[in-house]
């Protein structure tokens, strides 16, 4: 499916899923050297699988905007697993800045990926202006707060994405072959899995 919003990270995670540690294990280093480097890509290595992935790791919040509410009312919100909702915001045909009630005026779907959205039971979307993004979705998304819940497949993805950033720091690789066996691995675990189209 194809996502007709815009979204990106408000509150990114407190921690990576994957430790330096973990990372210099996995990387065969045992100095100390490269330790700045490393924990700067894994973060690298884990917003690539985020994104090409429709995934996010640990607990982050999300916005998602919009330029209107979908004909059949479902919203499907990027990103998942989706946790819950924080708040939907909305501007009103007047102008005016409204926000909806998301205990009482919608219905909530965190089992399915991606997540999904839509007014409660006899209700409808409020109409909103003609404008550009005048509906602002502001949601908590990620597996949880701990590495340990990540989905296997998003940790062997980024481990391959980040040994290859480790091995190949340079965009092209003078007087060699270059090898990006690694991150095609990667897409390919990644696009197994992934609940939007795109690559």
């Amino acid at each position: 499916m194809e996502y007709p919003g815009n979204v990106w990270v408000t509150t990114p995670p407190t921690r990576e899923p994957l430790s330096l540690e973990e990372a210099k294990a996995h990387l065969r280093v045992e100095h100390d050297a490269d330790n700045a480097w490393i924990s700067q890509e894994i973060k690298a290595a884990r917003m690539w699988a985020e994104t090409l992935g429709d995934r996010t790791t640990i607990t982050s919040t999300l916005t998602y905007n919009l330029d209107s509410w979908p004909d059949d009312e479902i919203v499907y919100l990027p990103r998942p697993p989706l946790q819950a909702i924080l708040s939907i915001v909305y501007i009103a045909p007047d102008g005016s800045q409204e926000s909806l009630d998301v205990s009482n005026e919608i219905q909530v779907d965190t089992i399915s990926k991606p997540g999904r959205i839509l007014p409660a039971y006899g209700m409808t979307w409020p109409t909103v202006r003609d404008s550009l993004h005048p509906i602002s979705i502001q949601y908590q998304a990620g597996y949880g707060t701990s590495p340990s819940s990540v989905d296997p497949y998003l940790l062997t993805a980024i481990r391959l994405r980040l040994a290859d950033l480790y091995e190949n720091r340079e965009s092209v690789v003078v007087g060699t072959i270059s090898s990006d066996i690694p991150t095609v691995a990667a897409i390919n675990i990644l696009r197994a899995h992934r609940t939007s189209w795109g690559f």
